[in-house]
């Protein structure tokens, strides 16, 4: 048999059901989208831009939170089981990062173009809410995991620059 056969034996038994990551990476596309428009509507501001709130903000925003972390939170749920060798234990707390996250950028991303600060506050909230489970989903299958040792010391490094980065932040 050979290495990439045991490698992937018994993959599907731990790959999750496909709703879960799609929603990831279909929320990503509505996302995509939603940015450019954004970011039309915000064309006039762009070169001369130098921070602060607005159109140009939030568009950045929704791409950063919700096409490129959207889409990574949904392939890292879909492909860690599959290569630490261990499933998630359940599956609801990714549907609960899901409902977190994706509204969190909406109502984030709502308050930079109204100056809201109460939808600043709870978008933020819903968005480190969705984070946080996922760093606890990512955490809780690299911590059981033994089968490969590189995969778990790069997952830990990455925590630890998560860590680092928030202590700065």
């Amino acid at each position: 048999m050979s290495m990439a056969a045991t490698f992937l034996g018994g993959a599907g038994s731990r790959l999750l059901p496909a709703s879960i990551p799609f929603r990831f990476f279909i929320a990503a596309a509505v996302f995509q989208v939603l940015a450019w428009i954004v970011l039309f509507f915000g064309a006039a501001n762009l070169a001369g831009y130098e921070g602060g709130p607005g159109l140009v903000l939030a568009a950045t925003h929704l791409l950063t939170l919700g096409v490129l972390a959207m889409a990574a939170i949904g392939a890292s749920y879909q492909l860690l089981p599959v290569v630490t060798r261990r499933s998630l234990l359940r599956t609801w707390p990714t549907t609960l990062s899901f409902w977190l996250f994706a509204p969190g950028v909406l109502v984030l991303c709502f308050g930079m173009v109204s100056i809201a600060p109460i939808a600043l506050n709870i978008g933020g909230g819903l968005v480190s809410g969705g984070l946080l489970v996922f760093a606890i989903l990512t955490i809780d299958n690299l911590r059981r995991t033994n089968a490969i040792p590189v995969v778990a010391a790069h997952g830990w490094g990455r925590c630890w620059d998560w860590h680092c980065l928030s202590a700065l932040a």
